[in-house]
């Protein structure tokens, strides 16, 4: 929808949006009437309020036609079931963006797809974990901690972390199954690196049937995890680079399953990796595997 059309659409539902927008009675009512129908003392009880003020708020609800009652229990109507899961995703995001104000600023977030962006409302229980003046690394390290219970991991990496690395070999040499896509400036840097630990590992996750690699041409500036136990996301600064010093990590099934979506989007713009000769070469002049 273009900026006028939007504006336009602004103007018919100005009403609707100051009504809820005024109310918090109104928005409590809704959100607990989301999750099933309920008696006013149902209501009373959980939201915390008076009888009195809960009836004020259905008889406003009611008159717009978003909420109705059925023997002695109120429930949302069609209309109200369709607008109460938005409210609710308002609240997440706004969560989200109070919560982790300093993950998001200064931040580059243009590589997160808008479909994702419509959906970040799902990172709402998450921990942003920062790095501490006598524990700079502490980011990678926590992340290190959740890499390391886990069974499944589907990750993008853009940057190579020589602690990430040794925690990549331990993995692959575990029970575990690994989707990794590392962007081609990476796999370009560990090719003419001649790095034969580096190298290694991406050599036994071709070879393992249990392990996928992928190459990614363009370079991106997101960083994440989303594996079987948790998410991690990191971002790359406005002022260019990788930002090491904070690190949003979510065990939310949401959370999760956000992750697994943003995984699956960057697959379908991915390659299957390859070994390439000057792989081969490297390997075969130095020692076997």
């Amino acid at each position: 929808m273009n900026t006028e059309n939007l504006l336009n659409l602004y103007e018919e539902v100005s009403d609707e949006l100051k009504f809820h927008g005024i109310s918090s009675t109104r928005t409590k009512i809704m959100i607990s009437l989301n999750e099933e129908a309920k008696k006013t003392r149902d209501l009373r009880e959980e939201l915390g309020l008076t009888s009195s003020t809960i009836l004020h708020g259905i008889s406003e609800l009611e008159r717009q036609s978003l909420v109705f009652r059925r023997g002695d229990k109120y429930l949302l109507s069609q209309t109200g079931q369709i607008l109460a899961p938005k409210i609710i995703d308002m609240i997440n995001t706004l969560g989200v963006i109070k919560e982790y104000e300093k993950f998001w600023l200064n931040h580059e977030i243009r590589d997160i797809p808008n479909d994702l962006i419509m959906q970040i409302g799902n990172l709402n229980n998450s921990l942003l974990i920062e790095a501490e003046p006598t524990n700079i690394v502490k980011p990678l390290r926590e992340f290190i901690d959740y890499l390391l219970k886990s069974k499944n991991i589907r990750a993008l990496s853009p940057v190579c972390h020589k602690d990430f690395v040794e925690s990549m070999r331990i993995m692959v040499d575990k029970d575990v199954k690994i989707e990794l896509i590392l962007t081609e400036r990476i796999i370009d840097k560990i090719i003419k690196s001649n790095d034969l630990s580096i190298i290694s590992i991406v050599v036994k996750m071709v070879k393992n049937k249990n392990h996928k690699l992928w190459v990614l041409k363009e370079d991106t500036t997101i960083s994440f995890t989303a594996a079987d136990t948790f998410l991690s996301l990191g971002l790359f600064s406005e002022k260019g680079g990788f930002d090491p010093t904070k690190v949003l990590i979510s065990t939310d099934k949401d959370a999760i399953d956000w992750g697994n979506t943003l995984f699956e989007y960057y697959v379908k713009k991915a390659e299957k990796f390859k070994l390439k000769s000057i792989l081969k070469d490297s390997i075969q002049s130095k020692s076997k595997i």
